[in-house]
């Protein structure tokens, strides 16, 4: 077999070439598909597939956070409507009763239904002026109270205690001392007078002397003689 195919080499001395010919363009052809640009590559990390996973993450989290930061704004921006202060004072103005107060309630949600509700706020009739009229937050789940002023009026005592003499006779201490006051402004009285009879007051109560002159009748009895006696 040898012999035979150096024979054939001998004949054909072209063939060897052409067939090494064939195995370089082989390879160039796979060489020009590995390297092609248009089929995406799979052999390194962070330049392959991976590279183009990581540019989609970015990119749905910039899209949501986008989203989000829209969502804000628009609940930052939405409407919110305030009472002006004429509709207010309007509202304030008409008198409640119970009846607004139903009309202005509004129907129950399921869950309240459900609940129980809360004890019923004083019997109020239907007719009667509401003085205070207490509303609470939904989420409270309280109902709203109606209250008049009568209910918190204290009544007044049926015997009013005297006042103490401290109180009536005030700055004086005693009705005592308020009267000699009285006495001695209407009698115009002078400094000296009322330090005088002020000595006689205070040594008859503390029993170095006594008083026994009951009336003004007696004081006139008694100066009548006296205007007779001699006096140096």
């Amino acid at each position: 077999m040898p012999a035979e195919q150096a024979k054939k080499s001998q004949r054909n001395p072209l063939a060897q070439p052409h067939r090494k010919l064939s195995i370089v363009k082989l390879t160039m052809q796979v060489l020009s598909i590995a390297i092609s640009p248009s089929r995406p590559r799979t052999s390194l990390c962070n330049r392959d597939g991976f590279e183009s996973r990581g540019h989609r993450f970015l990119a749905q989290r910039r899209r949501l956070e986008k989203a989000e930061k829209a969502a804000q704004n628009s609940r930052s921006n939405a409407l919110i409507y305030e009472e002006e202060p004429w509709e207010r004072v309007e509202r304030l103005s008409k008198p409640r009763t119970r009846h607004h107060r139903e009309e202005e309630m509004q129907s129950p949600s399921p869950q309240e239904l459900h609940e129980t509700p809360p004890p019923a706020s004083p019997a109020v009739s239907d007719d009667a002026p509401i003085d205070v009229h207490v509303e609470y937050h939904p989420s409270e789940n309280s109902a709203s109270s109606d209250f008049r002023l009568e209910d918190f009026r204290q009544p007044a005592p049926q015997n009013i205690p005297p006042p103490s003499s401290n109180i009536m006779y005030r700055p004086f201490n005693t009705k005592s001392e308020f009267l000699f006051a009285q006495i001695a402004i209407g009698a115009s009285l002078t400094h000296d007078h009322i330090q005088t009879l002020c000595d006689i007051i205070n040594r008859c109560i503390s029993g170095q002397d006594y008083f026994t002159i009951k009336s003004a009748k007696e004081f006139e009895d008694r100066l009548k003689p006296s205007s007779s006696i001699p006096t140096d």
